[in-house]
């Protein structure tokens, strides 16, 4: 029941927002479906906006400058939400199902550990902690983080007056990120015409869909049907990650392409469904939403705004000035959000040509079931186009290009987009959902051409390039794919329940996986039941503390459990992950990491109490844990001289925390 209560409170808390934005989002949107799923986003969004502006002044307590605001708009939504009683109904439904099916899907993955969970709730644990922005490193304590954090910013308020730690908040986000996408989903397909089941299709897909992959193991590499390598699957083209919905919302790290997917969502939903909106205003509105999914994911520029620029060639009139309208709402864009890039490190370095295209065998585990309502559009397409000889002229074709170009997935997107396009584009209704529709397959062309250079080395060099682009076309693609469908089925289609569900048979294994391993729930959302006795209850302690305090850790390699009680509780430590902070920051700080790695190892080993203050005044601490982690990674940790150099402030279980007598140096 608590796990049931904790979710019911913290959908309700959210649900309040959704009533903040509705006074703004009706006035905005054509059709009600996408001012109620959208409204949530303005609410979140526009006042943390304004929070972030504040701390960036300097300001520790920023995260309360936007309440009174969002106290307002609330007071106003709610005498207008009568009228819109159905479609709320309606979308409620569908956040409240796919938040608790995920919920219950996630079961064995609510510890906040491996993968880089850590360091997100590292992120989101300093955020909730006051103090300005940007937030103090968790990992590098003196120096600001040089990474992402904005898309954790909307969602500081909801967290800060819930109560719940950050672990819980952690395992809250991650199904209401996964309802409030679908949600957008489905009020996009709803908004453009299309059924409630397939709307609930459109939105299903963009957060449980998987691929084929699940099949190609079962049938050859002996693996049982519903027991699925997701992690494999998750690597489906070489040397590359090849995430996709159902698999990053079950793993649930909250990285930037996950927290980033309903602001694209919105983006898009506004450019298409606020034709009313006076353009200045809509030129604006859109601005602030496409800086703020570029905000919390940079890798959404490019993608995005060819969305939008195919969008606005699609207008009936006018074309040219929204294509114009694109390259200004970029522009305001980059002005609105300019600190949040002004201080990160420049990670690429350029471009360069693929030379290791993805196979046909890969398109074909990776993306058959994303691709495949595409795919029975220009079947059909073909075929009435010539009966006899469209479908063996558009196979024929399709193996000549791939054999010119050496790449067949590019082949698959050209021929696939040239068919659509030509037999299409002449629909006015049509050309919404083909305009985006061709922009996802020049994403695709365009991973298979060239890919951004980053520190990752040769073996995997193009593996952010197909991570990130597949993960906007998987979220992207769904709802234009199932309205070009639809626009199949009214030309005269037949049998589209056959090709609806395909999909899902496609991914039956990777969703027989899912399922087979989501019993018993755990008890609640709490994420750190992993930790060795008394830890997670010092984690909370530090979170709660007010006082300034600077951790001596364990430190360790990236993806271990070195650095959990900065990661968890948001404090500080003189150092984290190594590796990360390598990563991070500009070479120059290389030597800084490595003395910081070397000093922490010597106070853990140091003979005496004068030894131990004099280090960690070199490091400015004020802290030291001694815990099952440091007793592992320092064998000769020698703790009667470090509780000798100061007071016992927290002792449960296995964790001590001593607080040093003597204050750092400044």
């Amino acid at each position: 029941m608590t796990l049931l209560f904790q979710g019911l409170a913290w959908y309700a808390l959210v649900f309040l927002w959704a009533v903040a934005g509705f006074t703004l989002a009706r006035r905005v949107f054509d059709h009600p479906w996408a001012a109620w799923a959208a409204s949530r986003l303005l609410a979140l969004g526009l006042p943390a906006f304004l929070a972030w502006y504040v701390g960036l002044a300097g300001f520790a307590q920023w995260v309360w400058v936007s309440l009174p605001l969002v106290a307002v708009l609330g007071f106003l939504g709610a005498a207008q939400l009568r009228p819109a009683k159905p479609v709320i109904l309606e979308l409620e439904a569908v956040g409240v199902a796919v938040f608790f099916l995920l919920t219950l899907l996630r079961a064995p993955n609510f510890a906040v550990m491996g993968t880089e969970k850590p360091m997100d709730l590292a992120i989101l644990a300093s955020l909730m902690r006051a103090q300005p922005l940007p937030p103090e490193d968790p990992w590098f304590a003196g120096f600001s983080l040089p990474y992402y954090y904005w898309g954790f910013l909307p969602w500081i308020l909801p967290a800060r007056l819930s109560g719940f730690f950050p672990d819980e908040v952690f395992n809250l986000l991650v199904p209401t990120i996964a309802a409030v996408t679908a949600q957008l989903a489905f009020a996009w397909a709803r908004g453009a015409g299309l059924s409630r089941p397939l709307s609930a299709l459109a939105g299903a897909a963009t957060v449980f869909l998987g691929t084929a992959d699940g099949w190609a193991q079962f049938l050859w590499d002996q693996v049982g049907l519903f027991s699925t390598n997701l992690w494999e699957s998750s690597r489906g083209i070489a040397h590359t990650i090849t995430e996709f919905p159902l698999f990053t919302f079950h793993l649930g790290d909250l990285h930037p392409h996950l927290l980033c997917q309903p602001w694209v969502l919105a983006t898009l939903l506004l450019w298409e469904s606020a034709n009313t909106l006076k353009w200045p205003l809509k030129l604006l509105l859109a601005s602030f939403l496409f800086g703020t999914a570029a905000a919390t994911n940079p890798w959404t520029v490019p993608f995005l705004g060819l969305a939008i620029f195919a969008l606005s060639i699609s207008t009936p009139t006018g074309p040219w000035r929204w294509a114009f309208g694109t390259l200004a709402t970029g522009l305001a864009a980059l002005v609105l959000f300019f600190p949040a890039w002004a201080n990160l490190p420049a990670a690429a370095s350029g471009l360069g040509w693929v030379h290791t295209p993805t196979s046909f065998w890969e398109v074909v585990r990776v993306l058959l079931p994303g691709l495949l309502p595409l795919l029975v559009v220009v079947f059909w397409l073909v075929s009435r186009a010539h009966r006899v000889l469209g479908w063996p002229v558009f196979c024929a074709g399709y193996v000549v290009l791939a054999l010119l170009t050496a790449r067949p997935l590019v082949a698959l997107a050209l021929a696939v987009g040239g068919v659509l396009a030509w037999q299409l584009w002449q629909q006015p209704v049509a050309r919404p959902p083909l305009a985006v529709v061709l922009a996802c397959l020049l994403g695709l062309i365009a991973m298979e051409l060239v890919y951004v250079r980053d520190p990752y080395g040769p073996e995997w060099y193009r593996m952010n390039t197909v991570f990130k682009t597949l993960s906007f076309v998987f979220l992207v693609l769904p709802v234009p794919a199932l309205r070009l469908l639809a626009q199949a089925q009214a030309l005269g289609l037949t049998r589209i329940g056959v090709w609806l569900v395909a999909p899902w048979l496609l991914a039956l294994p990777q969703l027989g996986t899912v399922l087979r391993g989501a019993w018993p729930p755990p008890p609640d959302f709490a994420g750190l039941r992993w930790m060795a006795a008394g830890e997670a209850e010092a984690v909370h302690w530090l979170h709660r503390s007010t006082q300034r305090e600077v951790l001596v850790e364990a430190v360790g390699d990236a993806y271990s459990d070195a650095a959990r009680m900065s990661a968890c509780s948001g404090v500080p430590a003189v150092l984290g992950w190594e590796n990360h902070e390598g990563l991070w920051r500009p070479p120059e700080f290389a030597s800084a990491i490595a003395e910081r790695r070397e000093k922490v190892k010597a106070l853990y080993t140091c003979p005496d109490a004068e030894c131990v203050q004099t280090v960690a005044r070199e490091l400015g601490a004020t802290t030291v844990v001694i815990g099952s982690v440091e007793r592992r990674l320092y064998p000769y940790l020698n703790q009667q001289a470090i509780l000798a150099a100061g007071q016992v402030a927290f002792a449960q279980g296995e964790v001590t925390l001593v607080r040093l007598v003597s204050s750092p140096a400044p």
